[in-house]
């Protein structure tokens, strides 16, 4: 017998009315929110603790899960009851809404997850985006494969954990990691859990706290779902100051810095044409880049009058002295 048919023959569950009511009453209303799993007395300086990596998004975004034993039987118990009664629970599209609490079918399991884009058409297809709460990433599902939770599937705090790297600030934290000399890393560790009591953030150790340490912060998962959307990145340019790539300040604004290196590699220069000949030509890209033609050009190799300097007018030589000295 296929599992098609097992699903189909499967009575639905007792409890699916008690489900459904719950999903109605207190879902569909925002009155219910899954916390983590995490409980900050279990930790201790000194001792070792096992995590799993669940996703990373970069050094200072990724997700562990520390209960992962438990997460396993958690999925386990998941991928047996969908599988039986998937058509029982599954979920009308006319229910789904930002920031809804469900089961999702996607990569060949079920998981749990939180609603936080609808609808999204790619390929003639309408596509939900579903944060995964117990891995920590982002994937997309399609409208059929999303199905409203049990009722006791609420009361299990979600696995995937927010964390960064040591000397990586988490957005929003309240407690920053400490500038130490000596063994910082044990430092680190010890003022953030002392600090923990009355703090939303504490420091996690992990196989070696000599190497590695990780500042951790408990908050709701609607904060990472916005931060992973497609599209959506901190870029480091935003991040990053104009003098430390290539300007200075100077008479109250920005100036380019001068340098004497090539612009890009030899080899790399070398598959640029532009389209100048052996003679003079204005409309050469070297030329109007203010660039020798032997940097560029791959056709003429710098044996062409666009080689001479360019010549400024009055006007843009004596902005330029007044750029060099101000004082003449």
């Amino acid at each position: 017998m296929s599992i098609s048919t097992l699903e189909n023959n499967s009575k639905s569950p007792t409890h699916i009315a008690t489900d459904w009511n719950f999903f109605l009453n207190e879902v569909l209303t925002e009155r219910v929110q899954i916390t983590p799993y995490y409980d900050k007395e279990d930790w201790k300086i000194g001792e070792i603790y096992s995590m799993r990596v669940s996703h990373i998004y970069d050094p200072s975004h990724f997700w562990v899960v520390t209960k992962h034993l438990e997460m396993d039987l958690l999925h386990r118990y998941l991928n047996d009851f969908y599988s039986k009664h998937n058509n029982h629970y599954k979920l009308p599209e006319e229910n789904l809404k930002l920031n809804l609490y469900c089961v999702v079918y996607t990569e060949g399991a079920y998981y749990r997850g939180i609603l936080v884009k609808i609808p999204y058409m790619m390929k003639k297809k309408t596509w939900v985006f579903v944060y995964l709460l117990d891995f920590g990433f982002m994937s997309k599902v399609l409208p059929d494969n999303i199905y409203f939770m049990t009722k006791d599937m609420y009361s299990v705090k979600h696995f995937a954990i927010r964390a960064c790297l040591a000397g990586q600030l988490l957005e929003g934290a309240e407690l920053t990691v400490l500038q130490a000399s000596g063994d910082a890393d044990q430092l680190i560790v010890a003022t953030a859990l002392q600090l923990s009591v009355t703090e939303k953030s504490v420091v996690v150790s992990a196989t070696d706290t000599d190497i590695f340490a990780m500042l951790i912060q408990r908050y709701s998962s609607e904060n990472d779902v916005y931060m992973l959307m497609p599209g959506v990145q901190d870029g480091l340019g935003h991040k990053l100051d104009a003098t430390q790539f290539g300007w200075r300040e100077g008479f109250g604004r920005l100036l380019p810095v001068i340098s004497d290196d090539p612009p890009a590699p030899d080899s790399l220069l070398k598959l640029f044409r532009c389209g100048c000949t052996t003679g003079y030509n204005q409309n050469c890209w070297c030329r109007r880049a203010s660039m020798p033609c032997k940097s560029y050009c791959a056709r003429c190799e710098g044996n062409c009058t666009n080689n001479e300097p360019v010549v400024l007018d009055d006007a843009e030589t004596d902005a330029d002295e007044d750029i060099d000295d101000p004082t003449m």
